[in-house]
Formats: C-alpha cells, structure tokens, sequence
C-alpha cells in the first residue's frame, strides 16, 4: 500500500458529517483521539451480513474492495474477525494490541488481508457518517513493517 492511500487532511479536520452528534472540527490530534474513543465506544461493529452486503454492492474504484467480492468466505471471515477486534474500546487507539492483530492477518493471509481489514475499518466510519481523518492513517503506522506493510 503506498503512504497517500489515506489522504493526509490539515488541521482543523472534517470530522463528522452527522450534525449535532459529533463537532465539525478537531484543532488537535487528542480531539480525534477522544472522537475515535467516543465513537468506536457507541458503535459496535457492522455485522458480518451488512458488510457481505456492502461489498457485494460495492461498485468504487478501490481495488482492494473490489478483489474482495469475488474472496471465500473464508477471506471475508478473517477479514471480519480484524475489523471487529480493531474496533473494539479497550484496542482501537492500544499499539500493541493493533500489531497483535496486524501480525494474526498477515500470518493468515498477508498484505493482502490487512488490507482487506484496513478497508472495512475505514469503510466503518465512513459508512457512519464520520470521517476521522487520523484513525485510518494511525492504523497504517501501527502495522508498519508487518509483513510487507508499509506506511
């Protein structure tokens, strides 16, 4: 995955595009850290249905989304199973915790799987009407140099 594949936004960021249930901008990474906390605090993870569903109607241009909707479902389990541990309180902002994880998906299935569970996590907060701006890049860095991840 090349370093832009999460686009780096300035401060202040958009942070939500729900009005009223979030703050439109965050001056400060701690902002968006609180926010992601808050968020994946209030959020449980789609379920496995809803994201077979998403990608099954997928129609961008991402070619990881893409390539997963024609993966087993054995590849959609794993890629699941790393995007609800990733999204849970108590691991969402935990380095450790994320690399524990990063280095399970690329032992199953390589780069290629972390990036399947890369995509649905941000798909996850911007399917929620939230743009967190850092979270996804965060999750890059916290991965770097598993396999052959790089951000």
């Amino acid at each position: 995955m090349s370093a832009n594949a999460s686009p780096v936004i300035p401060y202040p960021r958009p942070l939500s595009l729900i009005t009223g249930k979030y703050p439109e901008w965050a001056e400060t990474i701690e902002e968006e850290e609180d926010l992601t906390k808050t968020y994946v605090k209030n959020n449980r993870p789609c379920s496995k249905e809803a994201v077979q569903k998403f990608l099954s109607e997928y129609e961008g241009r991402n070619e990881f989304l893409n390539i997963m909707k024609t993966e087993d479902n054995n590849f959609i389990s794993q890629a699941y199973w790393g995007y609800t541990e990733i999204l849970q309180e108590d691991k969402c902002l935990d380095k450790a915790k994320c690399r524990i994880i990063g280095n399970i998906l690329n032992d199953w299935g390589g780069i290629h799987l972390m990036r399947a569970t890369y995509y649905l996590v941000a798909w996850d907060m911007k399917n929620a009407g939230m743009l967190i701006g850092s979270y996804p890049r965060l999750l890059e860095h916290y991965w770097d140099e598993i396999g052959e991840w790089m951000s």
